[in-house]
């Protein structure tokens, strides 16, 4: 809850002083309010839909049927059936029922005991659909689609958060080069103020007056291109930027980023990925949930090339003889049996065929897929090192120029430098400023994108009770 009320402060207009936007206040608004981060939180939803569709398929099933024929006050015939269909996993149907008939036209097959007849067996399949069925396949294959729905929702918002902080550090960038510019147009009027009043006395000449209102010109050029850049980057970021109720926010110009100091050492380590992250990595567990699905329907396919034998057997027994003292026997039964079986099998065999090519390329793509992120990973750590050294050499550098700008102000106010070698000096300091904000929006950018290479920057996937 406080957090949250930070973020509306930093977010809504205010009346008071100026407020720090740090990343991860970004990204905690992302994840609660983004509307693509609260969509990808429906993929699992919809992935848990699928699952429950597939055990639908084995749901009992409660059928009643009755028919009858009355003419000129004469029953021709009626007959009433009720049962109910008890699918089970193992591919095996149990079936429950009850029968009454009776009228002087009826079909002698269909005579039963006058109080009706009971009926219990099982269904089973001993060829095509013994080991694994249509129903069983999509219920696996569901399973699959579960793993791939958590997968797919990392990714999405693993890329969002990458996208959010790639624009909050162009901001970064663009508020502090704006910063920075608009300071050096404020130092240039100053001392063109000064130059002016010095020659109308006589100590400068009147050529130095010109010079200085130049470098105004050309600073203020400078100020109002990296002004125009804020404004759009500014405005990339509040894309990102969302309140409850799917509402978008806008920064209120009070909001800043953090000072160039404290971002130069304040950049966190970069942490060292565990040993598992490949395993786990969420495109990788995404290929093996569709070799999984592939896999499914490669056995269902299989399973096709058997021949269809199909055995029912269905114990019978009136109500009587199930209260009665007559012995129950289970020769008692109706039994059947079904045959069938494609001579040729082209299509099913053609269709095996395309489905382990299928297969293979799928399993081909995934160990490219794997060795290129170890690759790519290995490669964008290795130039963490050198961009923190860079980060130092510059960070010197600014002090360096800094000192070397005093000095030679120093030495202008004495009468022993010109206003030419002041203005180098200046501008070689603003410079090594302006690169030292650029280094440091490159190494944060590096660390996001080995982060969203790694997939370290979405939350871990919440577990389905």
């Amino acid at each position: 809850m406080m957090r949250f009320l930070a973020l509306v402060a930093l977010l809504l207009p205010t009346l008071g002083s100026a407020q720090v936007l740090l990343p991860e206040e970004v990204v905690a608004r992302v994840l609660e309010h983004h509307p693509i981060a609260l969509a990808a939180g429906l993929r699992i939803d919809a992935a848990e839909a699928e699952q429950m569709k597939a055990r639908g398929g084995f749901d009992p099933k409660l059928a009643g049927d009755f028919r009858a024929k009355e003419f000129e006050d004469k029953l021709y015939y009626s007959v009433g059936d009720a049962g109910l269909k008890i699918p089970t996993p193992i591919g095996m149907d149990v079936d429950l029922g009850y029968q009454n008939t009776g009228g002087i036209f009826l079909n002698p097959e269909q005579a039963v005991p006058i109080d009706g007849l009971l009926g219990a067996g099982v269904s089973l399949k001993l060829g095509q659909g013994l080991i694994i069925d249509a129903r069983r396949a999509a219920l696996r294959q569901a399973e699959f689609a579960l793993t791939l729905g958590e997968s797919e929702q990392r990714l999405m918002i693993n890329q969002l958060v990458s996208q959010a902080l790639m624009a909050y550090w162009a901001w970064f960038e663009a508020w502090h080069r704006e910063d920075i510019l608009r300071g050096s147009v404020t130092l240039a009027q100053t001392r063109r103020d000064g130059v002016v009043q010095s020659a109308i006395q006589g100590d400068k000449p009147f050529q130095d007056t010109l010079e200085a209102g130049i470098q105004v010109l050309n600073r203020r050029q400078l100020q109002m291109e990296a002004a125009q850049d804020l404004m759009l980057k500014r405005a990339l970021l509040e894309a990102y930027l969302w309140d409850t109720g799917n509402a978008p926010l806008q920064l209120n110009p009070a909001v800043l980023p953090p000072a160039i100091d404290a971002v130069d050492g304040g950049i966190p380590e970069l942490p060292t990925p565990h040993g598992s992250w490949l395993a786990d990595h969420p495109t990788l567990l995404q290929g093996q949930a569709l070799i999984g699905q592939k896999d499914v329907d490669l056995r269902w396919k299989r399973e096709q090339l058997k021949p269809e034998i199909g055995l029912k057997y269905q114990w019978l027994a009136s109500p009587q003889t199930l209260g009665g003292e007559d012995p129950i026997t289970v020769r008692d039964a109706a039994v059947g049996v079904d045959l069938a079986f494609p001579l040729f099998l082209r299509k099913e065999r053609a269709s095996i065929r395309l489905t382990e090519i299928d297969l293979a390329t799928k399993r081909y793509e995934l160990s490219d897929k794997q060795r290129s992120l170890e690759l790519k990973s290995t490669a964008l750590r290795s130039g963490w090192a050198l961009m923190d050294d860079r980060r130092e050499v510059q960070r010197q550098a600014v002090q360096n120029a800094g000192s070397l700008l005093q000095g030679e102000r120093q030495l202008f106010q004495v009468g022993e430098s010109s206003l030419f070698l002041v203005n180098a000096r200046e501008q070689y300091y603003i410079n090594t400023q302006l690169k030292q904000v650029e280094i440091l929006r490159k190494m944060a950018e590096n660390r996001v994108k080995i982060l969203e290479l790694e997939a370290a920057l979405a939350p871990a996937p919440q577990q389905t009770p």
